[in-house]
């Protein structure tokens, strides 16, 4: 009679985990981290849909400062170039970060290499000088939401006004949120979906740049 007491214990507290840790339809069946847990830490959007099209713009198209040079032995030309990445920090005590980043690059063309005059690419600088903040927090309980299957970012300005959005899929390696929208003259819905992966710069944490 334990045996089966004990064996209902273990089904019953299992369903509970489950039931706590799947939230979303793609979640992890079992995670040991929260799901706010999972949600905290620094991102990268790696993939922007609208209506399942693909709209993330990565690269910036090219700065029109190619500019042909010459040295003692050589002429060229440099190129610069820059990479646009988009990141979402959502930190333990609330705050999210959102932020552009560029990264230049310049490249050296020669129009003889040898050995003192190499093709180059190098990295030159990062501007991170455009953010914007606000407050985040997991929600639900609201229509056919359960608890914390909605991610609410508030504005960080007045704090009142703010965006819900449905919280699709939530890992350690990937985020996953999406937002529908009815016009009311049309009946039209527009559909976006973002998708962020970890991103790891030491330079980029806490609201420090």
């Amino acid at each position: 009679m334990k045996k089966y007491l004990l064996l209902a214990l273990v089904i019953v507290t299992a369903g509970e985990i489950f039931y706590a840790c799947k939230k979303g339809p793609e979640d992890p069946l079992l995670s040991f981290r929260s799901r706010k847990h999972r949600v905290s830490g620094l991102w990268q959007v790696c993939s922007y849909r609208i209506n399942d099209a693909d709209s993330l713009i990565d690269n910036v198209s090219p700065k029109d400062t190619a500019a042909t040079f010459a040295t003692s032995t050589c002429e060229g030309k440099m190129t610069y170039t820059r990479k646009k990445t988009y990141i979402m920090e959502f930190n333990d005590n609330g705050l999210y970060i959102f932020r552009n980043t560029y990264l230049w690059t310049v490249k050296r063309k020669w129009d003889v290499p040898n050995a003192e005059c190499r093709d180059s690419t190098d990295y030159v600088w990062k501007d991170t000088t455009w953010l914007t903040k606000g407050l985040w927090t997991l929600a639900g309980g609201v229509g056919d939401f359960r608890n914390k299957e909605l991610l609410q970012l508030t504005d960080g300005v007045d704090q009142v006004t703010g965006q819900s959005y449905e919280l699709i899929e939530v890992r350690e390696k990937e985020l996953k949120f999406r937002q529908s929208v009815t016009d009311p003259l049309t009946n039209a819905v527009t559909k976006w979906e973002w998708t962020l992966c970890p991103y790891a710069d030491s330079t980029i944490t806490n609201g420090n740049q």
